[in-house]
């Protein structure tokens, strides 16, 4: 637990550029992240997508496919901002309950690594989980390779 929260601080302060609601680079809502959400001790595949409205506010949405569901589990990510450089963080809302999410951002918004945790955590030592996620190429959306 005191690896990723390390890890996940080193992230943080490794960042270069600054995103702001009124700066957000395109490329952060151009195209899905496809990745993983810690959930239930393992990585369940999961898909994120960030939008900013013309006010300039972010939201997001995503979507995790736990082993023992059917259909993926949907979610929406609200209250967005930026809190430094290539920093977003997020109030995360799902059927299993909300809490709150921060991304950090590679210098091209080509993949994040973050970390969520619940509001309403029951267990007597609250985590601290792994959500990641990268873009694909439009080649690899083409299937013309990696």
């Amino acid at each position: 637990m005191k690896r990723i929260a390390l890890l996940f601080g080193a992230l943080l302060l490794s960042a270069c550029q600054t995103l702001t609601p009124q700066s957000t680079d395109d490329r952060l809502t151009a195209r899905p992240y496809r990745g993983y959400i810690e959930s239930g001790g393992t990585l369940v595949p999961a898909i994120t997508r960030f939008t900013q409205s013309d006010d300039g506010s972010m939201t997001g949405s995503y979507s995790a496919q736990e082993e023992d569901e059917d259909e993926p589990t949907p979610g929406t990510l609200t209250q967005c901002r930026a809190v430094g450089e290539r920093q977003l963080q997020c109030i995360w809302k799902d059927k299993y309950g909300d809490g709150k999410a921060s991304f950090v951002f590679a210098r091209d918004y080509s993949q994040f690594f973050g970390a969520w945790t619940a509001d309403h955590d029951a267990s007597d030592t609250p985590g601290l989980y792994k959500w990641m996620g990268r873009q694909r190429s439009s080649c690899c959306a083409c299937g013309c390779g990696g």
